[in-house]
């Protein structure tokens, strides 16, 4: 049966969860919270708020908490509208191709490993430092194994015809003791960062890819991480966003839209 937990119930366990490990999960949307913490109590085997409360002083459960709290994706090219925007209009240009990207919030590797197939394998812009975000180590070192789930390569592959390119998907990955990975030269340049959308790089960047994760946030939270991506963004640089989310009130007023349906934005400036 399912642990039932009310707004009190989340509200104590964020901020216990933000007193131990750092993060900002007090400042996480409650609706996001409850279905995250559900998840755990199921997968966990956990039964009482009380039993969850304790399993805060065990360091393994800790490290489990950061591995699973943000959300898989599960397709790469979600949103092939998205993604063949970005490449026509960035990723093929010699002019506007990036030379560092950030990933703050890469939960499953899905969204850079689209990202390195279209920069580095389609356009061969091949000295793009990526920077990657996940709170747990053990993930951020399954992310540059290029693993993929071989359950979705029927969505991956359908994903990438949507594109319109010349090249098949087939062409980026391989198969190796029964898994699918992304060729190996696809995984260079790759920088894990430990921490999440609020750790940044400690260098300006020329384009931040943060897509689905700001609806998760609370409103404050929401333009803080704003704020700090506008920060972290190089002159002329580009920020994205999920298709169905906003960029807070505070920063919207200093980007100039680039692509309004595919929430495409830039920074003022110019990147060369």
């Amino acid at each position: 049966m399912a642990v039932s937990l009310g707004i009190n119930d989340i509200k104590e366990l964020t901020s216990l969860m933000h007193d131990k490990l750092g993060y900002p999960f007090h400042e996480l949307s409650t609706s996001f919270m409850k279905r995250r913490l559900s998840l755990f109590f199921d997968k966990l085997f956990i039964k009482t708020k009380e039993r969850f409360i304790e399993q805060l002083d065990n360091e393994l459960f800790l490290k489990s908490v950061l591995y699973n709290i943000p959300v898989e994706t599960t397709e790469l090219f979600r949103d092939p509208g998205f993604w063949r925007v970005l490449n026509n209009k960035f990723l093929s240009s010699n002019l506007l191709a990036p030379d560092s990207v950030w990933f703050p919030d890469v939960s499953s590797g899905e969204e850079l490993y689209s990202f390195q197939i279209l920069n580095k394998g389609i356009n061969h812009n091949n000295e793009t430092t990526i920077y990657y975000n996940h709170p747990s180590n053990a993930r951020l070192d399954e992310i540059k194994t290029g693993i993929i789930n071989n359950k979705n390569i029927e969505t991956h592959d359908n994903n990438f015809k949507r594109l319109e390119l010349e090249s098949e998907f087939s062409d980026f990955c391989h198969i190796h003791n029964g898994s699918t990975l992304i060729n190996e030269i696809l995984l260079e340049h790759l920088v894990p960062c430990k921490g999440w959308f609020l750790n940044t790089p400690n260098e300006p960047v020329s384009m931040i890819i943060f897509r689905n994760t700001m609806l998760y946030l609370s409103k404050p939270l929401q333009e803080k991480v704003a704020q700090v991506m506008y920060e972290t963004l190089k002159p002329g640089g580009i920020l994205t966003i999920g298709i169905k989310e906003p960029l807070p009130e505070n920063i919207i007023d200093k980007m100039e839209i680039v692509d309004e349906q595919e929430r495409i934005f830039k920074k003022p400036g110019s990147l060369v």
